[in-house]
């Protein structure tokens, strides 16, 4: 038999050996319960948070958001509930989804702004539209034979529209951005078939005095669709856009079918032409040679600001 003293040492030496194994166990266990907690913890904080769009300055109805106007920022929640003994009970109608806009942009492109929007603003898409695709034939062309309002400014949107001496008035291009703008000029984008179009309108109010080619501004271009155009171009001028390469056929087939619904203002715009044949060759001059003065004038005026 072997010795007492040194078996109660061993099993003495082994049972402490378990006892620490099983403290240490405990201690892990502990730890690792904390770490997956945290961790968990810190996994629901960054489910909190939604990287959004926002307004670095104030953007007024019916201008250009672009993407120097924006900042990117990670917008955060708490998530709000009730205490209930020694737990937290979350409120799942104040989850960050439910607070933080879902149609937040995320992909901001050059927009325009439906309503007034002020700093700070988280942009969404409800906000803005897009603005029109730049085409091949887009211009910025000038215009010094529109009559301007008085307090219209660069930024705002118009509608050019000719009002024949009758009291007919008619809608010739819609909804255009203002690009610039001075006493007597004024600069828009226009494709082939506006500049086509506009052109048409503009030797049409020359011919009929007492006409006037004039534009009207938005009252919210945010919130206002793009009318439709009524003003009906000449059979010389359709004739002009269905052979002209630059202006896509189905650009064309629209406008045809829509001047097919517009013959009768054709027609009456025509008959009161009728009444100017004698002196539509003179004011067609007279008036032309007004337009290339005014041109002349405002160059020189650009030229003079850069100093030439």
């Amino acid at each position: 038999m072997g010795n007492p003293m040194k078996r109660k040492s061993r099993i003495s030496f082994f049972l402490g050996v378990f006892v620490t194994l099983l403290i240490c166990g405990g201690i892990i266990y502990l730890l690792f319960t904390q770490m997956t907690k945290l961790q968990e913890e810190l996994k629901e904080k960054e489910s909190a948070k939604k990287v959004v769009y926002v307004l670095n300055k104030d953007i007024k109805s019916g201008e250009t958001v672009t993407s120097a106007d924006l900042m990117l920022v990670q917008y955060s929640v708490p998530v709000a509930g009730v205490r209930s003994g020694d737990k937290f009970v979350e409120n799942p109608e104040t989850k960050v989804d439910n607070v933080a806009p879902t149609n937040a942009v995320t992909n901001p492109v050059e927009a325009i702004a439906k309503i007034n929007l002020l700093k700070g603003t988280i942009l969404t898409s409800d906000m803005v539209y897009e603005d029109e695709i730049i085409t091949n034939d887009l211009r910025i062309a000038e215009y010094n034979t529109i009559l301007l309002q008085a307090h219209l400014e660069m930024g705002d949107y118009i509608d050019v529209r000719l009002m024949l001496p009758n009291g007919q008035d008619y809608l010739v291009v819609s909804k255009k951005y203002v690009e610039d703008i001075t006493e007597k000029t004024l600069w828009i984008k226009v494709n082939e078939e506006e500049i086509i179009t506009l052109t048409n309108a503009t030797v049409e109010s020359y011919i009929m005095t007492g006409s006037i080619l004039y534009a009207t501004k938005y009252v919210d271009p945010g919130l206002q669709e793009k009318p439709v155009v009524t003003y009906p171009v000449s059979s010389q001028v359709l004739s002009l856009i269905n052979a002209n390469p630059n202006i896509t056929n189905d650009a064309k087939r629209v406008l045809s079918e829509k001047l097919n619904g517009l013959s009768s203002a054709r027609e009456n715009i025509n008959n009161t032409q009728n009444g100017f044949v004698d002196k539509a060759q003179s004011n067609i001059e007279k008036n032309v040679q007004e337009q290339i003065k005014k041109a002349q004038e405002e160059r020189q005026r650009y030229l003079e600001e850069l100093g030439y």
